[in-house]
């Protein structure tokens, strides 16, 4: 099968090669592109548990050099890539929700408790959700921390509008609300959206699915829905798992 895989690096080569190995036809197109921020500073007060809802945020929290400072306290992530992450960036208590944001606020509040301290989220500047919402409704105190910008593709590249022209991609996979709503902005106009129709449309959740199919130009995708918002999940319907 011949895939595009429009995550961020590095994340975007780890898959490819995961496919390769499966026997696909793999190619990185990542839609956006992850710039850690500069002078970022750790609060004075340790934090209770730190939230994370992205491996990019974990990334950053290492490229800007606040990581050491933090791997002595719990950290919550969304998922089992993030989970991973945050295990490699040396950090030792992890606890993943395994799903989405409710999962994860279900889990936070299972464990710990609304008066025991100060939760430090760590971020983009861009989130699909309201992490800090939902649990301060819940009592919690959530201080929110910007790491990195992602900065969202202009255009695709030649050789991969090439591919598409000449039928030669059979699926796109999407695994964010944001890079759903880019690669619509990108191929749903013109001929190139016509020569996109006939794509698979493999998106990470309902989420992703709705930001996909939202907008004013008359590009209507075949989509494709995981059952549940994780890798293994999107991999298993789009047919790219070993047996």
């Amino acid at each position: 099968m011949r895939i595009i895989v429009t995550r961020p690096e590095p994340d975007a080569g780890l898959l490819c090669r995961r496919l390769r190995a499966l026997g696909h036809q793999a190619v990185a197109e990542p839609l956006l592109t992850i710039e850690a921020r500069r002078n970022v500073t750790l609060p004075d007060e340790t934090p209770r548990a730190v939230l994370v809802t992205s491996a990019n945020a974990v990334r950053a929290a290492v490229a800007t050099g606040i990581a050491p400072g933090l791997r002595g306290v719990a950290v919550f992530t969304v998922g089992a890539g993030s989970a991973r992450a945050a295990r490699d960036a040396g950090f030792t208590s992890v606890q993943s929700a395994d799903g989405d944001l409710q999962k994860l606020t279900t889990l936070v509040c299972a464990t710990l408790r609304p008066g025991e301290g100060r939760l430090l989220y760590l971020s983009g500047a861009t989130v699909s959700g309201d992490l800090g919402g939902l649990l301060e409704a819940r009592g919690y105190r959530v201080e929110r921390m910007v790491l990195y910008d992602a900065l969202p593709a202009t255009a695709l590249s030649a050789p991969l509008r090439r591919q598409i022209a000449h039928g030669d991609i059979d699926a796109v996979l999407l695994y964010s609300p944001r890079t759903a709503r880019i690669w619509r902005a990108l191929v749903g106009r013109g001929e190139l959206a016509r020569q996109a129709l006939p794509l698979r449309h493999v998106c990470l959740s309902r989420a992703v699915r709705e930001a996909l199919l939202q907008g004013a130009a008359p590009f209507s995708p075949r989509v494709e829905t995981a059952p549940t918002p994780d890798e293994a999940a999107l991999l298993d319907l789009l047919g790219a798992r070993p047996a």
